[in-house]
């Protein structure tokens, strides 16, 4: 494939995605969005102005890389005001902390959109970047100062980094997969574990040689992903460059997400949610677009491991999609947008499954042969997926699923 082609193809994905971004931005913020805010003008101030790494520190997820991207704006802006961010004056910080965000998520879409193109073709690139670029939940949440939104896309460029190493056999797609595993790692540390148990089953399970070289061959790429996510964490965490307890904290953190619930939790009356509150998330956060198509690929993706005994790396990322659901399932601390992970993995497996159907119609259907055919096809998807954001704009972020309303 050309990489001129490659090149618009992701620039048009970029530009797509920002320009839906940028309306509504910084016209509200959520319940935990101050403190982000302070949290990222403290990590700059304590880093470049007051000399202490210590202070860069911050429990439970710890939240480096949103204070990173997010701090930059604020630490910019408190330069040009002359006066620093805290509870009295959040408004004049709101475009300053959330642009920064708007772009790094645009920027990871345009990465995973690459990666596709490498895995897939163009199309697939397409198709799956412009699902995600259009999506009302993640664009809501990728313009606010919090986590979720850039966990979900590190999480899925990390997957797919992994995949294409796998594909290709080339080491910088495996150096790749730990940039970006620990980039998610250093955002939300919990969560992003669950890559490593997606990279150990898929190195034991879809390699063809004997078991003992299996497991040499998943221990050697593991290590070296560890030792990239090290690296990472060294360059980007400067609280463990003078922190002993690190560790300590992470630790006594995980056990308090895991068993303690989320305040504010309506769902229920019982002290911990019940196992259908990510399903009932799924149905309500998801448009139906992406919903029923995903379950239409689920049923493809059966058939096809059925008949061939094995999992492409479309039926990988359903695994990774239902397992993560399964995992969050059994924490404790419950929220719609930790399922964003999820959700943004079911968004890639429509945008795999749409050329595929496409295909299939073109095998029916003569007149669907022609370039003006898949252009116009093309379009009106974009239309339609645009339209259908367009309605929940500036607020996006409260898009509820009106044909299956739980």
């Amino acid at each position: 494939m050309g990489s001129t082609k490659v090149v618009y193809a992701v620039l048009l994905i970029v530009v797509i995605a920002f320009s839906l971004r940028l309306p509504g931005l910084g016209t509200f913020m959520t319940a935990d969005e101050g403190n982000w805010m302070i949290r990222s003008s403290e990590f700059w101030r304590n880093l470049f102005l007051n000399d202490d790494p210590g202070g860069t520190f911050r429990t439970s997820h710890p939240g480096v890389m949103t204070m990173w991207i997010g701090g930059s704006g604020i630490f910019l802006q408190e330069i040009r005001l002359g006066f620093v961010a805290d509870e009295s004056n959040l408004e004049h910080f709101r475009i300053a902390a959330t642009l920064p965000i708007a772009i790094s998520t645009v920027l990871l879409i345009g990465v995973i959109t690459f990666l596709t193109i490498r895995l897939r073709g163009v199309p697939t690139g397409l198709t799956v970047g412009l699902v995600l670029a259009t999506d009302p939940y993640l664009t809501g949440l990728s313009q606010i100062l919090h986590l979720d939104a850039l966990l979900s896309l590190f999480m899925l460029s990390a997957f797919l980094s992994f995949l294409l190493h796998w594909k290709t056999r080339h080491w910088r797609y495996l150096i790749l997969t730990g940039v970006f595993t620990g980039l998610a790692m250093l955002n939300k540390f919990l969560p992003s574990l669950w890559l490593f148990v997606m990279y150990g089953l898929y190195m034991l399970i879809s390699n063809p040689l004997p078991w003992k070289a299996r497991i040499v061959s998943a221990l050697r790429k593991g290590f070296f992903v560890v030792g990239v996510v090290g690296l990472m964490f060294a360059l980007l965490w400067p609280a463990l460059l003078v922190m002993r307890n690190t560790v300590d904290y992470l630790q006594k953190d995980t056990v308090t997400i895991v068993t303690d619930e989320h305040t504010g939790l309506e769902t229920s009356e019982e002290p911990i949610t019940p196992a259908s509150f990510y399903l009932r998330t799924i149905v309500s956060r998801t448009t139906p677009f992406v919903l029923i198509l995903w379950a239409a690929m689920v049923v493809v993706q059966a058939r096809y491991i059925l008949a061939n005994r094995r999992l492409n790396n479309s039926a990988w990322v359903i695994v990774y999609t239902v397992g993560f659901v399964a995992l969050i399932t059994f924490v404790a601390k419950k929220g719609d947008r930790y399922a964003l992970p999820a959700l943004v993995g079911m968004m890639f497996t429509i945008g795999e499954g749409l050329p595929l159907a496409w295909a299939l119609l073109r095998t029916r259907l003569r007149v669907l042969h022609t370039s003006f055919a898949a252009y116009g096809a093309y379009g009106v998807l974009a239309l339609l997926l645009v339209l259908q954001l367009i309605t929940w704009t500036p607020y996006a972020i409260a898009y509820s699923n009106q044909l299956f309303d739980v």
